[in-house]
């Protein structure tokens, strides 16, 4: 049952995203985080006047990457991202050896968003 609503906000926040082209420039020359499987994050999407469009949790063992126009690092823990916005999710069990970057860049769990501010805040869990 968790699976399915963790698939069916997945498919929700996928048909809120935004068109190939714009995807396509994400991640070039912007803002990055990696964060491996070490810890539970919290992510909430929230549109630049503040309502609240989705959170999700990240589980311990799923790598998360987020690519941002601008990124404001308030703490060890917690991160702000605005703009233009793609967020990726890859299984620790389907990473490679190798720069997590270029892994992150394929077949992994992908949400783009044109105008949004993203936190990331991490738990201990």
């Amino acid at each position: 049952m968790k699976h399915l609503l963790f698939l069916s906000l997945i498919i929700f926040l996928s048909s809120l995203g935004i068109s190939q082209d714009k995807a396509k420039d994400l991640g070039q020359g912007k803002t990055q985080l990696f964060a491996n499987g070490n810890h539970v994050r919290l992510v909430t999407i929230k549109t630049q006047e503040g309502a609240l469009m989705a959170s999700m949790e990240v589980p311990k063992n799923i790598y998360l990457s987020v690519y941002a126009d601008k990124e404001v690092h308030v703490g060890p823990d917690y991160w702000e991202f605005s703009g233009s916005i793609s967020i990726r999710t890859k299984p620790e069990s389907e990473m490679k050896q190798g720069f997590a970057a270029e892994q992150m860049a394929t077949d992994v769990v992908k949400l783009d968003f044109a105008d949004a501010v993203v936190t990331v805040k991490s738990q201990e869990k």
